[in-house]
């Protein structure tokens, strides 16, 4: 009998550790729906594994954004940016010990017609609806890469982002500042880099964190906003200087995490009718 529980309580412990070092996936979908706008900024989906918890993490990923002018409140001879879309495949490298969590992600791709904006769209407005916005104007597929390195330090509450990215379709530098509650997760939305839902530190407090912050970017390169939504029209002027408030709450659990976040951002380009909102939300799932 004795060597039966002891078995069983092996095999159980066995289990646990196996679970407990599987790869893990998580879903990210930034979208703007969260505020009933279809603009800008509109939709990003991202599907990632992440290898086993460790000081040093790499991930994988398939990404797809989708930017669009206004739909609801589109102003004939206003600037506006046109339609267009990146779809690609993300490696992230994140490194991580108390107080301190670095990231480093590679990305290449498509931007344009190839990277299947419209249909994604098309399909979403099937179930949600919204303005028709026309993809004549999207660009011809065309190369798109990357490389983002961010660094965040951790005091108490307090946590301080900086790093950049530089490609051929964006260039920016960016630095932020937030406030922490026990147990709240990282979110991207601050940190311009893939950000699975885990901790700094040894180990992960259980149960529900929040989290408030604000960024600012200084942006050197902008081709998605290079050519206006219509023809006659001059392009729209891009601002040199973003700001960005995001707040949310997460939830992290054995099964699991969920990470909602909240952003208001400064606008993009000087033509902008106001600033842009959408929400980030993500799941993430050990296999």
């Amino acid at each position: 009998m004795k060597r039966l529980v002891a078995a069983l309580a092996a095999s159980l412990a066995a289990a646990a550790a196996a679970q407990e070092a599987a790869p893990r996936w998580y879903v990210q979908v930034d979208n703007d729906f969260f505020f009933d706008t279809d603009r800008w900024y509109s939709s990003g989906v991202r599907i990632a594994r992440v290898s086993p918890p460790a000081a040093d993490t790499t991930e994988w990923a398939l990404q797809q954004a989708v930017w669009s002018p206004e739909g609801k409140h589109f102003r004939p001879g206003v600037a506006d940016r046109t339609p267009t879309a990146i779809l690609d495949g993300r490696f992230a490298w994140h490194h991580r010990e108390d107080g301190l969590f670095q990231t480093i992600e590679l990305a290449a791709g498509v931007r344009g017609r190839g990277a299947q904006g419209e249909r994604a769209t098309r399909f979403v407005h099937h179930f949600v609806s919204a303005a028709d916005v026309e993809w004549e104007r999207d660009v011809k597929s065309e190369f798109a890469a990357s490389v983002g390195a961010t660094r965040t330090y951790v005091a108490g509450p307090i946590a301080l982002h900086y790093g950049a990215v530089a490609g051929n379709e964006m260039t920016f530098a960016h630095g932020g500042i937030e406030w922490r509650t026990a147990g709240a997760g990282f979110s991207p939305v601050l940190r311009y880099v893939a950000t699975p839902p885990f901790d700094t530190g040894t180990a992960t407090p259980r149960g529900w964190g929040a989290f408030v912050g604000t960024s600012v970017r200084g942006v050197a390169r902008n081709r998605l906003l290079d050519r206006p939504y219509e023809v006659d029209t001059a392009r729209p002027d891009r601002k040199d200087a973003v700001a960005r408030v995001a707040a949310g709450i997460t939830a992290q659990q054995p099964w699991g995490a969920v990470n909602l976040a909240l952003v208001v951002e400064s606008r993009e380009f000087e033509q902008q009718r106001q600033p842009q909102r959408f929400g980030s939300l993500m799941l993430h799932l050990p296999f």
